[in-house]
């Protein structure tokens, strides 16, 4: 999946963000792992450490770039200076709702849990897949493993879980997309794919957020969303709602 040349940005520099930056390096692509904790685990794979996107050498290929930021904040910057190939979200929380917010915030916009649309992803979802269910925030975390259950290291993915047995007869992410659909006035799934054959981590395909990226500078108040970010075992989904101060 990943190619030489490739931009791969990892958010997050924990085990995951680490796991996808020896990858990405090694296929001789271009590498950055945003993080703004200096002694990340990430740190320990970095050639590079600096402190501002603008320091970033987009066409350095087979080294690891740190930078020491909160990338939630820097989605948009980053894909303005180039289009990332693929986004690995390796930070705590949904990445791409987290980053929705914030552009939201920045034009001035409110957010806050879409409950009815909550309601109806829930139910259509079942109790059988939802190990977390917080109407408070309007989040949802849904996984074909049971919720002790604890997957295998750099697993595939395979239609049958290694660890439970079960057939996953429908991958998570067309799941979340048959449940989400028709609720809000807008919905996005974002389907996580692996980026090697040895599985243990992925990420979404940049273009797909660039679109998104596009398109929400023409939201506005009184409309609703839903974005969910998904493998084909486990996925996150937000319901939100927008509205303005006045």
């Amino acid at each position: 999946m990943l190619g030489r040349g490739d931009l791969i940005v990892c958010i997050g520099g924990g085990h995951f963000g680490t796991l996808a930056a020896s990858l990405s390096r090694d296929s001789g692509a271009v590498t950055l792992v945003i993080d703004p904790d200096a002694g990340c685990k990430a740190s320990e794979e970095a050639d590079i450490v600096i402190e501002d996107l603008e320091e970033v050498d987009m066409g350095l290929r087979g080294k690891v770039q740190l930078v020491l930021a909160d990338g939630t904040l820097l989605i948009r910057d980053i894909f303005l200076a180039r289009r990332p190939d693929i986004l690995v979200p390796a930070a705590p929380g949904h990445l791409i709702a987290k980053a929705a917010v914030s552009i939201l915030s920045e034009r001035g916009l409110l957010t806050r849990p879409y409950v009815a649309g909550f309601d109806i992803v829930k139910e259509r979802l079942g109790d059988d897949v939802i190990l977390t269910s917080d109407r408070e925030n309007g989040v949802i975390v849904a996984s074909h493993m049971e919720g002790d259950g604890i997957c295998i290291p750099e697993c595939c993915q395979p239609p049958v879980c290694p660890v439970t047995g079960k057939r996953k007869d429908v991958p998570m992410h067309k799941m979340l997309e048959g449940a989400m659909e028709g609720i809000c006035d807008r919905s996005y799934v974002f389907h996580s794919i692996l980026l090697g054959s040895a599985g243990g981590v992925g990420g979404i395909i940049g273009a797909d957020v660039a679109a998104f990226l596009d398109e929400i500078e023409s939201i506005g108040p009184g409309e609703t969303l839903s974005l969910a970010t998904s493998c084909s075992c486990h996925g996150v989904v937000n319901l939100i709602d927008i509205y303005s101060k006045k």
